[in-house]
């Protein structure tokens, strides 16, 4: 069930939420449901938004910025242009997602254990793309170093 619905949350227009591991505002409500919501940059509507939406907090702020400090320093690594980020943000949204109800739950545990997940993986993906990307053939690196 989407966290608005189990929280009674009422959003209108010019609200702040957290959404995918971003502060937004809220541009739009259609039927009773938040339509499309904007970072200052970037726009993203779907009638789905709802289900991703959290209201801001102090707790979930530091939530947030995990995720968003991780997934950003994905971006600065070498060989980022090579990943799937289609299905790597998808994922990491699921998890943000999955912590964030966790929390509003007031399920501690479950917060703990997701964001160590969470970090093991953007510890693997550093880890095996570092590797990745030091293969060498004899003395051929098969992929450019930067």
């Amino acid at each position: 069930m989407p966290l608005d619905t189990q929280q009674g949350i009422n959003w209108k227009v010019g609200d702040k939420a957290f959404y995918e591991h971003k502060e937004v505002t809220i541009r739009e409500i259609e039927d009773g449901r938040v339509y499309c919501v904007t970072d200052g940059m970037f726009m993203t509507s779907g009638s789905r938004i709802n289900e991703h939406l959290f209201p801001i907090t102090e707790g979930g702020k530091k939530i947030v910025d995990f995720f968003h400090e991780q997934y950003e320093a994905l971006h600065e690594m070498p060989g980022e242009n090579m990943f799937n980020w289609p299905d790597l943000a998808r994922d990491i949204n699921e998890r943000f997602d999955e912590t964030m109800r966790s929390y509003h739950a007031g399920d501690a545990n479950s917060v703990t254990v997701h964001l160590a997940q969470a970090g093991l993986l953007f510890r693997q993906i550093r880890v095996v793309t570092t590797e990745v990307l030091g293969t060498k053939l004899g003395n051929l690196y098969l992929f450019g170093r930067r």
